[in-house]
């Protein structure tokens, strides 16, 4: 599952830098919801280096979300 539920993670970030660019507040405020549930379900990772991936992209995301 990793793999997959990393490029998910990352494919939310990409859309969400996309309705950002384009000012697309509804979008914004659906991958605001969305992302936050996916997180929630990494109990299921358990690699390491897929943990600091994720941990990564949690990063970028609140980032994203801040400057929104």
């Amino acid at each position: 599952m990793g793999t997959n539920y990393i490029n998910e993670l990352e494919r939310l970030i990409e859309e969400l830098k996309e309705a950002k660019r384009m000012k697309d507040l509804e979008k914004i405020n659906e991958i605001r919801m969305k992302f936050p549930e996916l997180i929630s379900q990494d109990i299921l990772i358990h690699s390491y280096t897929d943990r600091n991936e994720i941990d990564r992209l949690q990063v970028e995301f609140n980032q994203l979300t801040k400057e929104t």
